[in-house]
């Protein structure tokens, strides 16, 4: 993401005041329920600390950079066709350019709810150890 220097108008922006990155706050947190209920959500969000390495010209520098997982291609395009994210998009085209960038199956973040699960079976094999070994 490179945030431009002032907000961007275009016919039927929202009315804004304040920094591009206040509208880009704005769009995320807004967007964070509507992420939720379709079994999506950030796995990463974070400033680079280097120099962008693709050689891009003109050169800008990435002011954020935002991995969001989504299950399926089926579901984000049923997220940004549902009608609560039309009145936010907006906000994000301005405050920022986007650079979407296809990337190949690599190291994958599971689902969470693999992870939720898992605890969740841990200690119930625990307490149940536990107290078949207090009980007994």
């Amino acid at each position: 993401i490179h945030f431009f220097p002032k907000l961007q108008t275009f016919p039927g922006a929202p009315e804004f005041e304040g920094t591009p990155e206040q509208a880009n706050a704005r769009y995320e947190k807004s967007l964070m329920w509507l992420w939720l209920s379709h079994a999506s959500y950030p796995t990463f969000i974070e400033a680079p600390q280097a120099k962008n390495l693709i050689n891009i010209q003109p050169e800008r520098t990435w002011c954020n950079m935002t991995v969001v997982r989504y299950p399926s291609r089926r579901i984000f395009l049923k997220l940004i066709s549902h009608r609560t994210y039309a009145p936010l998009a907006p906000y994000k085209f301005i405050a920022l350019e986007l650079d979407l960038v296809p990337v190949s199956r690599g190291t994958v973040v599971p689902d969470l709810r693999w992870f939720v699960g898992g605890g969740l079976a841990i200690i119930f094999l625990l307490v149940e150890w536990i107290r078949l070994a207090v009980f007994r």
